[in-house]
């Protein structure tokens, strides 16, 4: 299939209304406008039925200027089916393919592809069309007043400092600009003696004259802003300036992390940090942790100092730069069982960080002893020993699910038992239920009577375990077993 040049074909399109215009276009719009669009169609010279093809449309301007709304259509042929098209196109219900191919520029070409598949034989093809719009323009020029207005100042600002914007407006028209007049919007971050919404006249300015004015201000609050301002005239349009301007500021955080659980007496290791997540330098920092009464100092990493009068510590810093991290240690030893809060904060020469509480809750340690004797120590054969298992606790704190278990000699019999739990025997042990707690102070006893049938030493063993300790702590009693000759 050929090509063919133009903007005809089986259908006409026309230009949109959008891109007409009732102002001077672009410059390459003005003077005689020749795009020329060449429209090439490629298919196989030979396709089977069943088998999917392609058909290739090449659409390339060859003028010398711009072609609008460029539009490609055709048509699926007969006697196949539509797989797809690349890019998409709108296709409607009697096969219609369009494609809006938008502005092709001088040298420009778009490539669309149809993917088909023959249902029949015999020839089988399309025609296809391409349309589009050509614009122009012309220009003349009116003279009027035109004013121009800008604004420079330091573009980084640290919260606190005071700041001067130099703004200059300038009549670059070529007409009187009257009764002009200046507006400043300021930013909540900026701060002016007279306001936020500040207003000056500046009466008439000629063409090509100029008037300087200084705003002076102060950096009252961190963050990025515009700087808007505008000019407005008798006879021109408003003008507005907007610059940008970062006020810089450090912001501090506090991190604290330790222990949420710890027993008395023993050390408790923290680590305290503080970043800084602002733009600009913390400088002169103080780090102060206030210690509860609960809580002994024992150490501090970096010069820490602790301060008596206060229960507290306290660390130095001179700098501290926008995205750094200070790191340091704090050992504290529990001294008081209870809930306790170890309250720490930070600030520098501008700022300070949001204060930072840290709990802990101190409990104190479970101390499980106990002991086991008999009454009678040595016995005659088939005698008889009272043994006696007394457990306490001599802790800080409650114990529960206290087990307590009896190994007897081989052969020993079992008469009598008084225990504060129920017992069974079982083979040559007596296992007792578990006593549910046991508060500091507690004692509990367990008493039984054996029967001592085989001469020598026997031995008694008694384990104890709970949910603190959990594996069995083992004593034994042993008794002498004679026999008189």
């Amino acid at each position: 299939m050929g090509a063919m040049e133009g903007g005809g074909g089986d259908r006409v399109l026309v230009a949109r209304a959008s891109a007409l215009a009732d102002i001077p276009g672009e410059r390459a719009l003005e003077g005689t406008q020749t795009p020329s669009l060449q429209v090439q169609k490629v298919a196989p010279e030979e396709v089977q039925v069943g088998q999917k093809t392609s058909f290739t449309l090449r659409v390339r301007n060859l003028g010398t200027s711009a072609a609008e709304d460029v539009v490609l259509v055709d048509r699926v042929p007969k006697h196949t089916r539509l797989e797809s098209t690349s890019p998409p196109s709108q296709t409607s219900e009697d096969g219609l393919l369009q494609w809006s191919l938008g502005r092709l520029m001088p040298g420009d070409e778009r490539t669309v592809t149809i993917e088909l598949v023959p249902t029949e034989e015999g020839e089988i093809g399309s025609v296809a069309s391409v349309s589009f719009s050509s614009l122009a323009s012309a220009r003349t020029v009116s003279t009027l007043p035109r004013l121009e207005v800008t604004q420079n100042a330091d573009p980084n600002v640290r919260v606190g400092d005071r700041m001067q914007i130099q703004i200059a407006v300038t009549n670059r028209g070529t007409g009187t600009a009257k009764n002009v007049s200046l507006e400043v919007d300021l930013p909540r971050e900026l701060r002016h003696p007279s306001g936020d919404a500040l207003g000056m006249s500046l009466g008439d300015l000629a063409p090509g004259e100029s008037r300087s004015i200084p705003l002076d201000l102060t950096a009252i609050e961190a963050g990025s802003l515009l700087s808007k301002i505008r000019i407005i005239s008798g006879n021109g349009a408003p003008q507005e300036s907007t610059l940008p301007i970062q006020i810089i500021a450090p912001k501090l955080t506090l991190a604290f992390q330790g222990p949420k659980l710890r027993y008395l007496e023993r050390p408790a290791n923290y680590q305290v940090s503080i970043v800084n997540q602002g733009t600009a330098p913390a400088k002169d920092l103080d780090i102060v942790a206030y210690l509860p009464k609960g809580l002994q100092f024992q150490s501090a990493g970096n010069h820490g100092e602790y301060l008596p009068d206060q229960h507290a510590v306290a660390w130095g810093l001179d700098e501290l730069k926008p995205g750094q991290t200070a790191t340091t240690d704090l050992t504290l030893i529990p001294m008081e069982a209870g809930d306790f809060v170890i309250r720490l904060q930070s600030q520098s020469a501008d700022t300070r960080a949001e204060p930072l509480e840290k709990g802990v809750r101190v409990e104190g340690l479970s101390e499980l002893a106990f002991t086991i004797e008999d009454d009678n120590d040595p016995v005659e054969l088939d005698g008889q020993s009272l043994y006696t298992v007394k457990v306490s606790n001599s802790g800080t704190r409650s114990d529960s699910q206290v087990e307590v278990a009896i190994e007897l000699p081989v052969g020993a019999k079992v008469l009598q038992v008084d225990a504060p739990t129920r017992y069974q025997v079982q083979g040559n042990a007596i296992r007792f239920e578990a006593i549910p707690e046991m508060a500091p102070g507690d004692q509990r006893a367990f008493r039984f009577r054996l029967q001592l049938p085989q001469e020598g030493t026997q031995v008694v063993r008694a384990f104890l375990k709970s949910l603190q300790r959990p594996v069995a702590v083992v004593k034994e009693e042993s008794t002498q077993v004679y026999t008189d000759r």
